[in-house]
C-alpha cells in the first residue's frame, strides 16, 4: 500500500511538473509572439513615420525652392538668391543638387523650358525631327506629320498624314486639324510615333514642351540637343562646342545664327520643372511640378502640372 501511494505521488508530482512546464512553454511562446508582433508593429510605425517624413520634406523643399526662384535674380542660365540651407546660385539646366533635412536626404533639379523643343515653335521642327531620329534610330517626318495634324484642311503633305491615313492604318482617332498639342505626351499620337520603343519614348518626351517662350535658350542646350542642331558634328566636336560655351560664350552664341531670331536666344522662359526626390530608410517620395514664374496680379507663380508618387 505504501509503495502504491508513493508511486501515485510520484506520478502526480510528475504530471504537475509536466503541466507547469507546458504552461511555462506556452507563456514563453505567447511572450515571444507578443514581442514579435510588437516589433512588427514598431517596424510598421517606423515605416509609416518615415514615409510621412519624406512626403512632408519634399513638399517643404518645393515651397522653399519656389520662394527662392520667385524672389531670386535671374541670369541667362541660373537663378541666385539667399535662402537658408540652399546654394547661393542654382542652375536651370537640370543639374543635380543634394541636400539633407533632419536626417532626410533629398536630391533636386531645376529645368527651364527654354532648354527644350517647344511644339508650338514651328521654326525648330526640323531640329526636333533630327533629335527624334537620332534617339529612336528611325526616320520620322515629324514636321510634315505634325503640320498635317494642326492645319485646318485634309490635304496630305508629302510624307505627312491626314484623316484618311489614320483611318486606313486602324487608328482609333484622327488629327485635330485646328489645335496644337497641349502636352508633349501627345507627340506619340502622331502616325507612326506609337511604334517608338518605350526606352526611346521616355528619352524623347523629356526634351519637349508646350509651355513658355517658343525660342530656345542656346546656353542651356546639352549634348543631345546640340547634336540635333549640328548633326554633321562628331561627339568629340560637340564636346568641344560645349567647352566653347564656357570659354567664349559670344563665339558659341554666333554658331546659331543660321536659325531665325524667333527660334533661338539667350533668355529664360521662367517656366520651370522642379524634380525632387527625398529618402529616409526605405521610404522615398518623388515630386515633380511645372511652374510658371511670370507674376500675375494675385500670384507670384502658377502651377501648370503637379505629380507626386
Amino acid at each position: 500500500m505504501k509503495n502504491t501511494l508513493c508511486k501515485y505521488s510520484i506520478n502526480k508530482n510528475g504530471f504537475v511538473l509536466s503541466l507547469v512546464l507546458w504552461i511555462v512553454a506556452a507563456m514563453m511562446l505567447l511572450a515571444l509572439l507578443y514581442v514579435r508582433l510588437s516589433k512588427e508593429e514598431s517596424n510598421i510605425y517606423k515605416q509609416m513615420h518615415h514615409k510621412l517624413t519624406v512626403e512632408l520634406t519634399s513638399q517643404s523643399l518645393f515651397e522653399k525652392l519656389a520662394f527662392y526662384v520667385a524672389t531670386g535674380t535671374f541670369t541667362e542660365t541660373t537663378v541666385q538668391n539667399r535662402v537658408k540651407s540652399l546654394p547661393a546660385k542654382l542652375s536651370l539646366n537640370n543639374n543635380d543638387y543634394n541636400i539633407s533635412f533632419e536626417k532626410t536626404n533629398c536630391e533636386f533639379s531645376l529645368l527651364d523650358h527654354s532648354a527644350l523643343f517647344n511644339l508650338r515653335n514651328l521654326r525648330t521642327l526640323q531640329q526636333a525631327q533630327l533629335f527624334i531620329e537620332q534617339n529612336s534610330h528611325r526616320n520620322y517626318p515629324l514636321s510634315q506629320i505634325y503640320l498635317d495634324w494642326i492645319d485646318p484642311d485634309d490635304l496630305t503633305r508629302l510624307n505627312g498624314a491626314e484623316k484618311s491615313d489614320y483611318l486606313l492604318n486602324n487608328y482609333q482617332y484622327i488629327p485635330d486639324n485646328f489645335i496644337s498639342f497641349q502636352n508633349p505626351n501627345a507627340l506619340f499620337l502622331l502616325k507612326g510615333f506609337s511604334d517608338i520603343d518605350k526606352n526611346s519614348t521616355n528619352i524623347i518626351k523629356n526634351y519637349f514642351t508646350t509651355y513658355g517662350r517658343s525660342s530656345i535658350n542656346v546656353y542651356l542646350l546639352n549634348q543631345k540637343m546640340l547634336k540635333a542642331f549640328f548633326p554633321v558634328l562628331s561627339n568629340t566636336q560637340i564636346t568641344n562646342l560645349l567647352r566653347l560655351k564656357i570659354e567664349n560664350p559670344k563665339i558659341y552664341y554666333k554658331k546659331f545664327y543660321f536659325l531665325p531670331n524667333e527660334s533661338f536666344g539667350k533668355y529664360l522662359s521662367k517656366v520651370i520643372t522642379f524634380s525632387i526626390d527625398c529618402y529616409k530608410g526605405e521610404a522615398k517620395s518623388h515630386l515633380e511640378t511645372i511652374v510658371d514664374f511670370h507674376t500675375t496680379k494675385n500670384y507670384s507663380w502658377t502651377f501648370l502640372e503637379y505629380k507626386k508618387n
